[in-house]
C-alpha cells in the first residue's frame, strides 16, 4: 500500500463526514501520527482542534510586553518570518 492510496482513503472516509465528526477523525489522525512523530518532544508537533468553548481567556496583553519578550517576537519574526497567536492546552487538558 502506499501513502497516496492511504491519502486517498483518508479524504474518501473524511467526506462523507460531518463537520464534528470531521474534526474528532482528524484529531485521532494527528494524535496517532504524533506517537511516531520524530518531532513528537516539539511543542507545536500535535496540534488539535478543540471547541471554542474549551478556550479560556487570560488577562495577556500583548501591547505591553517587556523588552525580553519584544527582542524574542523580533527575532522570531526575523528568523522564521512568521508569528501566530496560540493557543496551548496540554492533551490531558482537552480530555476533561
Amino acid at each position: 500500500m502506499t501513502i497516496e492510496t492511504i491519502i486517498s482513503v483518508l479524504k474518501e472516509y473524511l467526506a462523507k463526514l460531518n463537520d464534528e465528526q470531521k474534526i474528532e477523525a482528524l484529531n485521532k489522525i494527528k494524535i496517532s501520527l504524533h506517537q511516531i512523530s520524530p518531532f513528537k518532544n516539539e511543542p507545536t508537533d500535535c496540534v488539535l482542534w478543540i471547541k471554542q468553548q474549551q478556550v479560556i481567556a487570560n488577562d495577556y496583553n500583548p501591547n505591553v510586553m517587556s523588552p525580553t519578550e519584544k527582542r524574542l517576537l523580533e527575532t522570531s519574526l526575523v528568523k522564521r518570518r512568521l508569528y501566530s497567536a496560540c493557543c496551548c492546552l496540554t492533551y490531558s487538558t482537552i480530555q476533561k
